[in-house]
């Protein structure tokens, strides 16, 4: 489990955080887009409980600005 915010969120149906890494990367078609340290962090990223409430602040803003916003919360802005 990955400490978020302030408590404890384990994964859905209690499998693996490798194994909802190698789901959601055959699932979106993102292996070879991101490594697996992004995928890491997206799945952080979407852990967090907090994410909706900072994410609200770019409700208005053009769409490039809210993909920009989610990827660098995530820390996939970065290239290897």
């Amino acid at each position: 489990m990955i400490k978020t915010s302030s408590e404890e969120v384990p994964m859905p149906f209690g499998l693996p955080e490798a194994l909802w890494q190698r789901i959601i990367a055959l699932a979106s078609g993102a292996i070879g887009v991101v490594n697996s340290g992004q995928q890491g962090s997206i799945i952080r990223w979407a852990k967090d409980r907090d994410t909706l409430s900072r994410e609200r602040e770019t409700l208005g803003k053009s769409e490039s600005t809210q993909i920009w916003r989610v990827l660098d919360g995530m820390g996939c802005l970065a290239y290897e």
